[in-house]
């Protein structure tokens, strides 16, 4: 089964490494929103590989700004599911 692995660190203030297990090679969308489900950043879509895979967030918006400290929500989609995760950014 596609599972979410715990990102690290969390809270982070620069970055964190959202991982996630993929059981075969699949297309993947990974998109970070805010609390209030508003879209914050596109941050991958590509292929996964089977097993574990890993992006890094820098606390950063699709204009490459940075966000407000808080906490944050990212799905990701592989397979048609969605699986999400939180996260907690600290300036």
């Amino acid at each position: 089964e596609n599972r979410v692995l715990p990102n690290y660190p969390n809270p982070f203030s620069t970055s964190t490494t959202i991982r996630y297990d993929s059981k075969r090679k699949s297309k993947v969308t990974i998109t970070i929103y805010n609390i209030l489900g508003q879209k914050i950043k596109d941050l991958f879509t590509g292929n996964s590989i089977k097993g574990i895979n890993f992006v890094q967030w820098a606390g950063d918006n699709n204009s490459n700004r940075k966000v407000a400290s808080g906490v944050y929500i990212y799905s990701i989609k592989i397979e048609g599911e969605f699986l999400l995760g939180k996260l907690v950014y600290l300036k």
